[in-house]
């Protein structure tokens, strides 16, 4: 799923890029403007990786229940991941213990390097601060990094996420917000980037059929400022 959003999003930006460059009947797409849309392809889809990764761990209900206690007093469980991405991920949790409005604080901890199926490289820590179960209305999470990074390059900033749904009888729909978002690559260039969308899942009798309706806008500097 994610290469297949990485070449659809590329592809957006490149005709996005070419209407442009055609309004004056010319077409000027230079070596610059191919650079600039892989590094923000890959900036973005490596966030929407971390995204991802932060709901997967989220949905885990029977594991966080069935955890043991590790030495520091934290609840230590294991998370199916298809994509096998915490496989080798120590994922603990400080919860208030309450079972009606649940909160407290997940922890992936990456180590110093988590190599998954398909060679990508994860360092460092995703925190979760939870208040309230997923799916129902009002409940929130904040997603932050210390010292996290995919194939060497970091992320930073604070993503939200509440979910607004009216009731128990509608599509579950969220809003997502990005604040201090940033992506920075070893040689010390970044790009920085700020979102707001609104994410509803309509779900369908086969899962296969389920569809992700997102609305919102992003923006922010690429490496090149």
């Amino acid at each position: 799923m994610k290469t297949k959003f990485k070449i659809t999003y590329v592809l957006a930006i490149l005709i996005s890029v070419f209407l442009i460059s055609c309004n004056d009947g010319k077409f000027n797409f230079t070596s610059n403007d191919t650079e600039n849309v892989q590094n923000e392809a890959l900036s973005d889809s490596y966030a929407d990786d971390a995204d991802d990764i932060a709901s997967v761990v989220m949905s885990s209900d029977d594991a966080t229940l069935n955890g043991k206690v590790s030495t520091t007093g934290r609840r230590v469980f294991k998370v199916a991941d298809i994509a096998k991405r915490l496989d080798c991920a120590e994922v603990s949790i400080e919860t208030d213990g309450n079972p009606d409005t649940p909160s407290g604080t997940i922890t992936i901890n990456f180590g110093t390097g988590c190599t998954d199926a398909r060679g990508n490289v994860r360092k460092g820590i995703i925190r979760i601060k939870y208040n309230g179960r997923r799916f129902l209305a009002g409940s929130t999470s904040e997603t932050t990094f210390e010292g996290y990074s995919i194939n060497d390059i970091q992320l930073e900033g604070t993503r939200t996420v509440t979910n607004i749904t009216g009731s128990t009888e509608e599509s579950p729909k969220f809003t997502i917000t990005l604040t201090g978002g940033k992506s920075t690559w070893p040689d010390g260039t970044f790009a920085t980037r700020t979102v707001t969308r609104t994410r509803e899942w309509i779900r369908a009798s086969n899962p296969l059929s389920d569809l992700w309706i997102v609305t919102g806008n992003a923006s922010g500097a690429n490496r090149k400022g």
